[in-house]
């Protein structure tokens, strides 16, 4: 080989290696840039009080909440303390004990009753039919048993007075006339 041909073939190579000294120069030169552009976004950001004030933000929602915590922990001691809850359910039991008496007293009246007007009777079994037995016990139950089972028991199935249909009325209204 001549001297001719040897630079010949290192000319494409040596320009592939210009090429590539050239490309690495230019990466050099961006990343210099950026990394002085990002500097100088980091010193503005901070010379502008964001971060500081992000943190004080952060700080000030976080005591509010623990404060909202100690608030509503305090407030369930008060509640806890004063019995309210243990009151609620015994005068709740006096109650269903007045209703207990209630209804035992107007089964005697139905058995009266019974012995003295028949047609009182077959109304008084009429608007009994529809008390119900107790149904299965609550979480309720747990905690006041008691109470629980007595409000079942005195209240299941009874039901509101219905007021007279127009139908009715006026039945009672030619009775009274015919007997007058």
């Amino acid at each position: 080989m001549t001297k001719n041909s040897k630079s010949t073939r290192s000319s494409p190579q040596r320009k592939k290696a210009d090429q590539t000294a050239k490309a690495v120069k230019n990466v050099a030169k961006t990343i210099r840039e950026k990394a002085t552009s990002t500097e100088e976004a980091f010193k503005s950001f901070r010379d502008s009080g964001a971060v500081m004030e992000l943190a004080d933000s952060v700080k000030a929602a976080a005591t509010a909440a623990k404060d909202t915590a100690h608030d509503v922990r305090d407030t369930t001691r008060q509640l806890l303390d004063s019995n309210v809850a243990a009151e609620t359910a015994s005068v709740a039991e006096e109650a269903l004990s007045s209703a207990e008496e209630t209804k035992a007293t107007a089964k005697r009246s139905a058995t009266q009753a019974t012995k003295r007007a028949p047609k009182t009777t077959r109304k008084v079994k009429k608007t009994t039919k529809g008390v119900k037995k107790p149904t299965k016990p609550t979480p309720t139950t747990k905690r006041a048993p008691k109470t629980t089972r007595k409000v079942k028991k005195t209240t299941k199935g009874v039901k509101k007075p219905t007021k007279p249909t127009a139908r009715r009325a006026r039945k009672k209204s030619s009775k009274g006339k015919n007997h007058q």
